[in-house]
């Protein structure tokens, strides 16, 4: 499948083909003709912004160029991880459609993973959404005390995938998405099935019609637009993606408060049971997790599964990056109308002195803590003044607490 542009075709996978002896690496497109690509020792340049390769795969590279210029596309031909002078850009080495290749120097062997189960943090969710973890579907086998056991995530199957694709294919509703220029949107999640009409966007909760879509970038999750968008803007979208990993919601990652506070610097260890072994067993949920303060003490909270063996995954943890001094504080409040200096406020609403536009300048502070009503016979003003009455109410009630008296008949 192909992401299309209006003056040329992108490929979301490039064939490998070989020149001077390189394979290619990344191809880079711009929209209005060729793009301008350097390679250093350990960064990219495209379009004069300058791009670390070193420690980052290639698609992970392409993904990060794509997202920070607007106008250029670039597809990733093999996933592998170059070393600081494995990457060459040669004058006039373009794809057929007119994309500069830049060439990977090493030698590449590509290998179909079957086996490796690994644990994967959740999709790039906003803070109002639930964080689920991520399990890479796999099998291995292994023998213990001549019991073969095979360990596998079989819920893979068994996903709420999309009606009218099947699996692989999930359709993902009312996502909030980023505005990542006045023509770019980006979705959540990916790789994005990109066919004209499946993805659907809303502004404000309010449907796009679907002719502002110039283009979408299935692997980098990109949507471009033929009309202005502001950076403030509310998009949301409702699209189908492929999703390659099983979708663990047994516990809810987002550690905000209105998630799942209690998760903020605790692990979250992930293990598997056996899916099937050579004495009969066989379970169609294989994986679990267990909350703790440290690895070492989610491992002495797995429960004993007798004769199972247990293999642990990996463990997750969420932590804050703000302090509470980092807090800035700003007073929302507004003035009011008021009310005419000749009437008695007070007597229109007991509470109005507590209004910052008719009481103190700076506004009586309003407690949120708690109010209390005491009930005092009105006989006792007979020996005390209100004023002392309030003193020796004051020494019985707790700081931050107004006490209004309501004196009885």
């Amino acid at each position: 499948m192909v992401t299309r542009r209006s003056n040329y075709r992108v490929p979301a996978h490039l064939t490998p083909l070989v020149f001077d002896g390189y394979i290619q690496g990344l191809a880079v497109y711009r929209m209005d003709g060729p793009a301008t690509v350097s390679v250093a020792s350990t960064t990219v340049t495209v379009e004069g912004l300058s791009f670390t390769f070193t420690d980052k795969s290639l698609s992970a590279l392409a993904a990060e160029i794509s997202r920070s210029i607007p106008d250029v596309t670039v597809a990733a031909g093999i996933n592998t991880v170059p070393l600081a002078d494995d990457l060459v850009v040669t004058a006039g080495d373009t794809t057929p459609e007119g994309g500069v290749v830049v060439r990977f120097k090493g030698m590449a062997l590509q290998t179909t993973e079957r086996t490796r189960i690994r644990l994967i943090k959740p999709h790039n969710e906003t803070w109002h959404g639930a964080w689920w973890a991520r399990i890479n579907k796999g099998t291995f086998r292994t023998t213990i005390n001549g019991v073969r056991y095979t360990f596998g995530v079989p819920e893979y199957d068994s996903q709420a995938w999309s009606q009218r694709f099947g699996k692989p294919y999930m359709e993902h509703i009312k996502a909030p998405c980023a505005v990542r220029s006045n023509r770019v949107v980006e979705l959540p999640r990916g790789p994005v099935l990109g066919d004209s009409g499946l993805v659907e966007l809303y502004k404000e909760g309010v449907a796009l019609d679907n002719s502002v879509i110039e283009d979408i970038d299935e692997a980098n999750k990109l949507v471009y637009l033929t009309e202005d968008l502001s950076l403030g803007d509310r998009i949301t979208a409702n699209y189908v993606y492929e999703e390659e990993h099983y979708v663990y919601r047994g516990l809810n990652m987002n550690p905000s408060l209105q998630h799942s506070p209690y998760l903020v610097d605790q692990f979250v260890l992930f293990y598997l049971l056996p899916w099937k072994s050579t004495e009969g067993v066989k379970r169609y949920s294989t994986v679990n997790h267990i909350v703790g303060s440290s690895v070492e003490s989610c491992l002495g909270l797995i429960p004993d599964y007798l004769n199972d063996p247990v293999v642990v995954v990996g463990a997750l943890r969420t932590r804050q990056v703000e302090e509470a001094g980092d807090v800035d504080v700003q007073d929302a409040r507004i003035q009011g109308g008021g009310v005419k200096e000749d009437i008695d406020a007070e007597t229109i609403e007991p509470e109005a002195m507590f209004y910052s536009d008719i009481g103190n300048v700076d506004g009586r502070g309003y407690p949120g803590n708690s109010v209390i009503i005491s009930r005092i016979p009105r006989t006792t003003l007979d020996t005390f003044t209100h004023n002392e009455i309030m003193e020796i109410a004051h020494r019985h009630v707790a700081l931050g607490t107004v006490n209004l008296v309501d004196y009885a008949d």
